[in-house]
């Protein structure tokens, strides 16, 4: 993974035929100062600039397809991270990974992240990359970024199917509704669960 983000960070193009390459894209399991709140209501204003700022370094910008705007990776994250049905450890992880960015850019440069230049947070993202704790992370990040590209348009990401239409790719069938989608289908079981348990009579 290491490999694929320094080597091949410049140019989605690479990236993507990295991933491609690497079997990655066949083998994801898709779904599982600053203080102010951003308007999700989750992350605080630094917490959203660093992963906004951490997505753009892993998936980038150029003229080759949509980018992490386009395909809204950002809203899947805050999405992901709201889940009651993610074990919360992960979630946890996902928003500490947060914090230890910024606790990194003080302890380096004495400074909170969104006080750096651009170039030192680049260089501060190469420096984490060299991290076990930081391989980790950022390949964790990774994998929601890869999910939020090919996730059905019904949880909020790949709108229109956007991605799909890029990479002419043909989505497993039948595709979910607001009646059978991940969350619905799992609120239905907990609400029958909830019927039969003879303790709730």
């Amino acid at each position: 993974m290491k490999s694929i983000v320094v080597k091949k960070i410049h140019s989605r193009r690479s990236f993507i035929s990295k991933l491609v390459g690497a079997g990655i894209l066949i083998n994801i399991p898709l779904i599982n100062s600053c203080v102010s709140k951003s308007k999700e209501g989750i992350l605080s204003r630094r917490q959203e600039l660093i992963i906004k700022t951490l997505i753009e370094f892993l998936y980038p910008s150029d003229d080759f397809g949509p980018d992490a705007t386009i395909v809204k990776t950002y809203e899947y994250f805050v999405w992901i991270i709201s889940d009651n049905y993610i074990d919360p450890e992960e979630n946890s992880y996902l928003i500490n990974g947060i914090k230890w960015i910024d606790e990194t850019a003080i302890e380096e440069y004495g400074k909170h992240f969104e006080e750096l230049k651009a170039r030192k947070k680049y260089d501060l993202f190469i420096g984490i990359i060299n991290k076990e704790w930081g391989e980790n992370y950022f390949s964790k990040v990774l994998t929601v970024i890869i999910e939020s590209m090919f996730a059905d348009p019904i949880y909020g990401s790949n709108p229109n199917g956007i991605v799909w239409q890029w990479l002419h790719h043909n989505p497993g069938q039948p595709r979910p509704n607001e009646n059978n989608k991940y969350k619905t289908i799992l609120d239905r079981k907990k609400e029958n669960f909830a019927i039969s348990s003879f303790e709730q009579l």
